[in-house]
This record gives C-alpha cells, sequence and structure tokens, in this order.
C-alpha cells in the first residue's frame, strides 16, 4: 500500500523533521483561523491562510508551499494588527523568519548550506521560542497569578471543569501551581541540551491536558506550539513515533481512505474547522 509523503520519509537515514513539522504547523494556522473566526472567514487573508495550510496538508514535503503559508500568515497578522494574539504573533517571528532565511538562500545559493530553509533556520526557531515561552512562564511568577483569588489559571480550571474544580478543596491552588510549575520546567528543560527531549515531551502533554475541554478554546495556541516542540525532539524519537503512528493507522479504513484520496483531506477539514470554530467560545486565548 502506498503511504503518506511523510511515511516515505521514513526510510533509514531520511529526516522527517521538516515534513512533520510542516504538517503539524499548518495545523496549527488551521485551528487558530478555525477558532478566531468562529467558523467563517473574516477576510480574504484568512481565506489565504486557510488554503495555503491545505497545500501543506496534501505536499508536506514541498518548501515552496510552507513558505507560502509563511508568507500569508505574515499578510494576515498585518492586516488585523494590533488585534493578534499571542501565539499569532510567536507564529509571525517564525514565518518571518523561515521568509528572510528562504529568501538569503536563493540570493546567495553558493554559500547557503546544504539542506532545507527549515534546516538552516532551526537553531533560530528553537531561540525564539524559548525567548517567548521563557517570558510567558516567569512572567507568571508575580502576586496576582499566584494567588488562587486572582489567577486566571483558577478561572480557567474552573471554566474548563465546567464549575466542578469549585467543589473540590483547594483546587485554585493546584491549578496555579500545575500550571506555574509546568510552564517554568519546560522552559528549564528545553535550555538545557540533555534534557531537551524531556521539556518538549512534557510541553506536548501539558498543552494538550489543558486544551482538552470543550469550554476553553485555546486549541489554537495548543496546535502552535506543539510543532515549535517537535522541533526540539531528536530524529530517532520521530521516526519511532510516526513507525507506531502508521502501524496504527494500517489497521483504520478512515486512514486508508485519506492515503488513496488526498482530496478528502482538505474537504474534511474544511467542515471540522467550520464546526470547532462554530462550537467553540467567543474569546480565543
Amino acid at each position: 500500500m502506498e503511504g503518506t509523503e511523510v511515511e516515505r520519509d521514513a526510510a533509514p537515514g531520511a529526516s522527517i523533521r521538516g515534513p512533520i513539522f510542516a504538517l503539524m504547523w499548518a495545523m496549527g494556522h488551521i485551528a487558530h483561523i478555525a477558532l478566531h473566526g468562529q467558523g467563517s472567514f473574516g477576510d480574504l487573508t484568512e481565506v489565504g491562510v486557510f488554503l495555503a495550510a491545505i497545500l501543506v496538508l496534501l505536499s508536506p514535503k514541498s518548501e515552496n508551499k510552507l513558505l507560502w503559508l509563511c508568507a500569508a500568515q505574515v499578510i494576515d497578522w498585518l492586516s488585523v494588527t494590533p488585534f493578534n494574539p499571542d501565539h499569532w504573533t510567536l507564529a509571525l517571528a517564525i514565518n518571518a523568519t523561515l521568509l528572510l532565511v528562504a529568501t538569503g538562500r536563493r540570493l546567495r545559493p553558493q554559500v547557503s548550506p546544504v539542506g532545507t530553509s527549515l534546516e538552516a533556520s532551526l537553531s533560530s526557531i528553537r531561540v525564539l521560542l524559548l525567548i517567548a515561552y521563557g517570558t510567558a512562564a516567569f512572567a507568571k511568577w508575580n502576586t496576582t497569578f499566584l494567588s488562587p483569588l486572582t489567577s486566571c489559571a483558577a478561572w480557567i480550571a474552573d471554566r474548563a471543569t465546567f464549575g466542578l474544580s469549585e467543589s473540590i478543596p483547594a483546587a485554585d491552588s493546584s491549578a496555579v501551581a500545575f500550571a506555574v510549575g509546568s510552564e517554568t520546567a519546560i522552559f528549564v528543560l528545553l535550555m538545557i541540551p540533555a534534557t531537551r527531549r524531556f521539556g518538549a515531551r512534557w510541553g506536548l502533554i501539558f498543552h494538550t491536558l489543558v486544551s482538552l475541554s470543550p469550554a476553553m478554546a485555546v486549541s489554537d495556541f495548543t496546535a502552535t506550539v506543539a510543532a515549535l516542540f517537535v522541533l526540539f525532539l531528536p530524529e530517532g524519537e520521530l521516526q519511532a513515533g510516526l513507525a507506531r503512528l502508521r502501524r496504527l493507522g494500517d489497521d483504520s479504513p478512515a486512514v486508508r481512505m485519506f492515503r488513496a484520496n488526498k482530496l478528502a483531506i482538505p474537504l474534511w477539514l474544511t467542515f471540522c474547522a467550520g464546526l470547532i470554530g462554530f462550537r467553540s467560545p467567543s474569546a480565543s486565548l
């Protein structure tokens, strides 16, 4: 059975970091459009981002399509400034970096390193995430956030559990400690080369847990940082994870359908993006 482009990249010695990042990065952009627009497009720039993301999903190995997505997001960010959420500004920094590196490589190909623009930008992208994430993590070490009475972590826990946390003793304090401790630990672990894989793993788990409740619209932020956490994982771990997913997908009729008919991917995503955006809370964090 013919596999997807990412799966064909899983041959020994072939890097799959780029295609996996491209797929997750495109999904993060789609999540933003779905939640930001409440299931509908706000303007043509959002349509451009969505279409570019679909093209990336269909061809995750295409650097040109990834760069089209980067350019579309930059245009969308500029069109709604200054009303941009934090994760969309982080995405702007990443996309602008990829565009600048790609432009430099094409203007001076004789001095450009071998490999893709993503590989050439990898260190810069990691630094950008560390700056943004570290700033957000340590900004929480203040009396307002640490107090269960005023912390947004307590408010989020209450909303995410549909009010059930109010009946649990010390739930607000636990939510605050969990948020501050997790985000600080993620940043520290990512800073140390020997522990980066653990920081990336916990980052993926923590932000997924925060996004599980349908009462909170933070999946766009989670999808954005998740793609960046993957860049801190070693190649071997990505290869092993993809192999496990492929074994699970081989037994799924739905996965086999998507492999056989790529047109089903944009159609399904268009439906899901509209439904999720329509059913999600109005405020995307």
